[in-house]
């Protein structure tokens, strides 16, 4: 299923890389499947982004800006603005090849938080077009919705609908 919010078509798909996906013009830049992971400061996006593409887990992000895709063991969030690579699953280049996107983490400051959400919006309406899977990646020892966590599911909700909730 496919919908359109605020210029972002959504294709909300299970986790798995598969054939049969809605391909766009950008396809070169941004090859599909799209999957973009979301969650608070610190729960390891960075770390889940760069073994989906086979990179180690502590990747130091150095091929990119802002402090995408790099690992760091502090709380304060190292990841600035959202941003895309593409890889093949776990790098094995026998596989399919996908695109990653990693996004800062929600639940720092309400002004960064702001910020954070128009840099997202932007970049999936104006560069990716196009997500196939949503990860909302926590930390396992959270037995509770935060409230960060709590608003960025909110947030999505609001963005895409009903539908992010079909798959």
């Amino acid at each position: 299923m496919r919908t359109a919010i605020t210029g972002v078509w959504s294709l909300i798909a299970c986790i798995h890389i598969s054939q049969g996906v809605i391909t766009t013009s950008n396809e070169s830049r941004y090859p599909s499947p799209r999957v973009v992971i979301l969650g608070a400061t610190g729960v390891g996006k960075s770390s889940l982004a760069n073994v989906m593409v086979g990179r180690d887990k502590n990747y130091e992000g150095t091929n990119f800006r802002n402090g995408c895709f790099k690992v760091s063991t502090g709380l304060d969030s190292i990841t600035k603005q959202t941003c895309a690579d593409q890889g093949y699953w776990l790098g094995d280049a026998s596989k399919q090849r996908f695109t990653i996107i990693d996004t800062p983490g929600f639940g720092d400051k309400l002004l960064e938080e702001e910020k954070t959400i128009e840099n997202l919006v932007k970049t999936l309406r104006d560069q990716v077009k196009y997500v196939h899977v949503f990860i909302i990646a926590f930390k396992q020892t959270d037995n509770r919705m935060t409230n960060s966590l709590r608003s960025m599911i909110s947030l999505f909700e609001k963005m895409f609908g009903k539908k992010f909730w079909d798959n």
